[in-house]
């Protein structure tokens, strides 16, 4: 019975209609976050409308799944009046929590959250990003597909301010990296940025960032402390090691 009703409310919601629940700003993860709790709420009302309250009420169900969207902000839209054109969906999450674009496959691991999904055109390029946390580090994942240049392999470069760790780039491999720290917004950072060129016409931006502690005990004619150089190695090794398990670059 439970199955049935689950399939007739689906139809219902979704089986005739051309449109999807939409919110400006929102992504994936956020709609099913919201979902969640709506459908708790909706199967709670709709047995409670009924007597014994064992049963569920469908027309009581659909009512107050849709009710609670609505309240969380989102709204019914057709397909065809949203603004973001497909071709600009360059990546996506699939079911094992595992970033997919661009014929590379990141894999996310467990216990993180989507802060922001953005998609837009800047210039020739299209531009698909993705911040993620994870506890106290944040992943930025930029897939980059470009309409008409191509990318020119460059290092990554960092700006001034910054104390350069350790780095690497040749134009015979197709991963550059660097790894730095320094003050960000008053806040001590350390951080280490990536580039993956899969191809003339696409790339892939990876930065990721964790805090870093204060310098109690700064090295003088540094600027920074022995302590943070050590926190530095261990995001180092941990970090770099990850990114290259994911491109596949064994050396």
């Amino acid at each position: 019975m439970r199955v049935k009703l689950i399939l007739l409310i689906l139809f219902l919601l979704f089986g005739c209609a051309k449109t999807r629940w939409y919110k400006k700003g929102a992504t994936q993860w956020d709609f099913n976050k919201d979902e969640q709790e709506c459908l708790k709420l909706a199967h709670r009302t709709a047995k409670e409308a009924t007597v014994g309250g064992k049963k569920e009420n469908l027309e009581v169900f659909i009512t107050s799944y849709e009710r609670c969207l609505y309240q969380k902000g989102w709204s019914k839209i057709s397909l065809e009046k949203i603004k973001q054109p497909s071709r600009m969906s360059l990546a996506y999450i699939d079911k094992n929590n595992v970033l997919c674009g661009l014929g590379i496959r990141l894999d996310l691991g467990k216990r993180f959250l989507v802060v922001k999904e953005e998609k837009k055109i800047y210039g020739p390029t299209i531009l698909h990003s993705f911040l993620i946390k994870k506890e106290k580090t944040f992943l930025n994942i930029v897939f980059q597909k470009s309409l008409q240049g191509i990318f020119k392999k460059n290092p990554y470069g960092v700006g001034e301010g910054y104390y350069i760790y350790d780095s690497f780039f040749s134009k015979k491999d197709p991963l550059s990296w660097t790894v730095y720290f320094g003050k960000f917004k008053n806040k001590w950072v350390k951080c280490i940025g990536a580039i993956y060129f899969i191809s003339k016409k696409e790339r892939v931006i990876v930065v990721i960032s964790e805090p870093l502690g204060f310098p109690r005990q700064k090295i003088p004619w540094l600027g920074y402390s022995a302590k943070q150089i050590k926190e530095v190695r261990l995001f180092n090794s941990k970090w770099l090691k990850w990114l290259k398990s994911q491109f596949n670059i064994t050396n």
